[in-house]
């Protein structure tokens, strides 16, 4: 009986650091983040590309065509997948994460622009969750 190399392989250093973050979230937190995406990830990904089809250093990279026949549903369900109510699969999390870089880096997106488009969500999600008012270490 063989046994497939796939089987045994190791989890990467991004793998485990996204298990590591994973078990960290209680699911107290995760439901409550969940619930922010469902409600509010279509208004995150407005921002975003409202934003960078604005922006001098996106803008050469992005479309409104392309933004409203792809972009605008993948942003959305890399945001449900990452933030859903059950626990990601960390595997799946890095595959998405890796090819997701591969294609910045294959059209050379440049750093300073992808890390412009993380402020961006990262902002708009904390307004979301700040408006909830969470009160506890929990939440901390």
């Amino acid at each position: 009986m063989t046994t497939d190399a796939r089987e045994v392989q190791e989890p990467s250093a991004a793998q485990k650091e996204w298990q590591n973050l994973i078990a960290q979230t209680s699911d107290r937190v995760r439901n409550i983040v969940a619930e922010v995406i469902d409600r509010h990830a279509m208004d995150c990904v407005q921002r975003f590309y409202d934003v960078l089809l604005n922006n001098a250093d996106a803008a050469p990279f992005l479309s409104n065509e392309i933004v409203d026949t792809r972009l605008r549903a993948a942003l959305g369900r890399w945001l449900a997948e990452l933030f859903s109510h059950d626990a990601p699969d960390a595997g799946a999390l890095v595959q998405t994460q890796q090819r997701i870089g591969a294609a910045h880096a294959r059209i050379q997106i440049p750093i300073h622009v992808v890390m412009h488009g993380a402020r961006l969500l990262k902002r708009k999600l904390r307004m979301f969750i700040q408006g909830l008012e969470l009160v506890g270490t929990e939440y901390s």
